[in-house]
């Protein structure tokens, strides 16, 4: 079984609401529970993952910047 979605606009169409009609699906206005396929538990746990990424990248960034900093010097010393 699958969900069959449609605009308001398509909706209009007396040959979108015979296809629904003719399969078995009724159509009008349908509230959602969830968006995008996710629960809104899904999206928040996606979304302090995303977070807590960031902050690992922020960090590696700096990290980085530390040791680009560290070659430099490195560099200048004479031999």
């Amino acid at each position: 079984m699958h969900d069959v979605a449609a605009s308001e606009e398509e909706l209009k169409q007396l040959v979108i609401q015979e296809g629904f009609q003719e399969y078995g699906c009724g159509f009008g206005k349908v509230q959602r529970t969830t968006e995008g396929g996710c629960s809104l538990q899904e999206k928040e746990e996606l979304m302090r993952e995303i977070l807590e990424q960031e902050a690992i990248i922020e960090e590696l960034k700096q990290s980085i910047d530390i040791l680009k900093t560290k070659m430099k010097e490195r560099r200048k010393q004479p031999a």
